[in-house]
């Protein structure tokens, strides 16, 4: 486990170190503190240079600090030897808006631009990335391949008469990811023109002559069945 490093694999670690020395009337033994204060000092000692720790907290910072003492009870100043950061939680699913798009209505444009925010991994190693998708389905659940690191696209060209939802995924630094996602929809796509209706006339017959100056009209059939509807 790298000392000061983001990590999910190590929760129950085990500690040795060396090189501390006393020409004088030789080392006893060390005081040390195991905690997630960076400046901790209480007094509890080891003769042994090695200490091994219950399990840590996810997620947590914890500091292993160390002071030297010789046989006439003289001591060092406290080092802080290593700082494990430990992470296995997984990170918040962010809010979702929409800047061109109003959810649940009829829009032309096939393409939708969409925006996030609001993920947090809490005290742990933070937001790293996102893994996104569009689906006709209101609960997809995007990969664990992560697509962007940033908080804004836009989607290629959604198919009309079709109910489009927006699935975003949050990972953090350390690889965790969301169990969940944040879904945005649905988003109404048409942009499919209807199809014309038919035309009669229960007054004229066409290419007739007629003396009667007004002329009733009806239609019907006109169709758009895969979109918004006329």
């Amino acid at each position: 486990v790298a000392n000061n490093a983001w990590q999910k694999g190590c929760a129950d670690p085990s500690f040795t170190w060396s090189g501390a020395s006393d020409s004088g009337a030789g080392l006893a033994g060390y005081y040390y503190y195991w905690g997630t204060d960076p400046n901790g000092t209480p007094a509890s000692y080891t003769s042994s240079a090695a200490y091994n720790p219950g399990a840590v907290a996810s997620p947590s910072t914890n500091y292993l600090r160390v002071q030297a003492r010789d046989n006439v009870g003289l001591t060092s100043g406290w080092v802080t030897l290593f700082t494990l950061k430990y992470d296995a939680s997984p990170p918040n699913d962010p809010s979702v808006s929409s800047s061109s798009h109003t959810r649940s209505s009829w829009s032309a444009d096939t393409t939708v631009d969409v925006a996030w925010s609001g993920a947090s991994d809490g005290a742990g190693s933070g937001v790293n990335g996102y893994s996104v998708q569009w689906s006709t389905s209101p609960t997809s659940l995007p990969d664990t391949a992560q697509d962007l690191t940033g908080t804004a696209l836009t989607s290629a060209a959604l198919n009309s008469g079709s109910s489009w939802y927006f699935h975003v995924r949050a990972r953090d630094v350390v690889g965790n990811w969301s169990p969940t996602a944040a879904h945005f929809g649905p988003f109404f796509i048409d942009a499919v023109q209807p199809l014309n209706p038919a035309v009669a006339s229960p007054s004229h017959t066409r290419s007739k002559w007629s003396g009667d100056a007004t002329v009733d009209v009806s239609w019907s059939g006109a169709s758009d069945s895969t979109g918004s509807g006329v």
